[in-house]
């Protein structure tokens, strides 16, 4: 049976045709995290039903004959339940989107599953193709699909970066950050990024100590641990507030709203949820959150005096808003 700690999470892919998003997807599932994941493919061609073949270990599904983000959003969530009852079900589903798609509006579409519980939690990567972008003057319709799949994007990956000069790629990505400052931004060649980064799975280094040694360069991770209970509301508003060198979190968190059960917290990008899990049992109650991000862009210091704030305090009148926000709805970050 399907709850928040089994439901499978979901990756959305877009971006224009030819940037890059199936080299991203092929490396992801290539990158030995472990995981059974099932590839929905949004390709463009006639009409025609849903196959499932064998790839790379995986289940692969074909979406023809329109777009997911509008004729096809209802054989998009049919596809994903046929994934989630098959035997055994996938633990990660990823959506490669067509060039005309906004994977924003894909993600939206999928919030009924969200709530239901049948999918963990949905983030959506925008590959931007770096090469075309310096060499090629868009039309204005292109502008605007482009600019709507970057800001609805969680993670901006920086396609074909080894085809442009450093100091090129540098300018792009400057211009990037100054139209959308709170975007998460990775550069890539050949599609390849730590899945840690854009999935959320693999290893993770206990602490930043350990991480420059890890297996797996590209990413730190920085783990909080409290025996306090957290406030929900400012919880909430701690993950709002993070800074862009942190990309993802994850974890259990112990919330003085809830005191029997787990809090599960999944934050990628701009998008943030926080659903109730099993109860404690005869576990103790506890704070564990994992905190990831690139080199330089993490500070695990400083994320634990905000973190400890969180604790609520003797006398603290406790939020209202438990019975609306779990189970959630996920919510746009600031």
């Amino acid at each position: 049976m399907l709850g928040p700690e089994t439901a499978p999470a979901v990756t959305i892919i877009g971006g224009p045709s030819g940037a890059g998003k199936t080299t991203l997807r092929d490396h992801l599932l290539r990158s030995g995290h472990g995981l059974r994941v099932a590839i929905l493919d949004n390709v463009d061609g006639p009409a025609g039903e849903i196959d499932l073949v064998s790839a790379h270990g995986s289940e692969l599904g074909t979406l023809r004959g329109g777009c997911i983000c509008c004729s096809l959003r209802g054989e998009l969530v049919a596809a994903i339940l046929g994934l989630i009852v098959a035997q055994p079900a996938p633990e990660h589903i990823i959506v490669e989107t067509s060039g005309a798609a906004d994977p924003g509006a894909i993600a939206e579409a999928l919030g009924v599953l969200e709530l239901r519980g049948i999918i963990r939690h949905t983030s959506v990567l925008a590959v931007f193709d770096v090469e075309q972008f310096t060499r090629t003057a868009y039309e204005r319709d292109h502008r605007r699909l482009l600019r709507r799949q970057l800001r609805g994007a969680d993670l901006i990956i920086l396609g074909k970066t080894d085809l442009v000069e450093a100091a090129r790629l540098a300018a792009v990505e400057a211009a990037l950050r100054e139209q959308l400052p709170r975007a998460r931004i990775l550069a890539a060649q050949h599609g390849r990024v730590a899945p840690e980064l854009v999935l959320g799975v693999g290893q993770h280094a206990p602490d930043l100590a350990h991480a420059a040694a890890g297996a797996r360069p590209g990413f730190v991770s920085w783990r909080y641990t409290s025996d306090e209970p957290l406030a929900l509301q400012s919880l909430r508003r701690a993950l709002d507030e993070l800074p862009p060198g942190v990309f993802r979190a994850e974890g259990v968190a112990r919330l003085a709203e809830a005191p029997s059960h787990r809090a599960l917290i999944h934050m990628v990008g701009l998008r943030g949820q926080i659903v109730l899990g099993a109860p404690w049992g005869d576990d103790s109650p506890s704070s564990s959150l994992v905190f990831i991000g690139q080199p330089g862009g993490l500070d695990g210091e400083s994320l634990r005096v905000v973190l400890n704030a969180c604790a609520e305090r003797e006398g603290a009148s406790r939020s209202a808003e438990l019975t609306t926000i779990i189970p959630p709805a996920p919510w746009l970050r600031a």
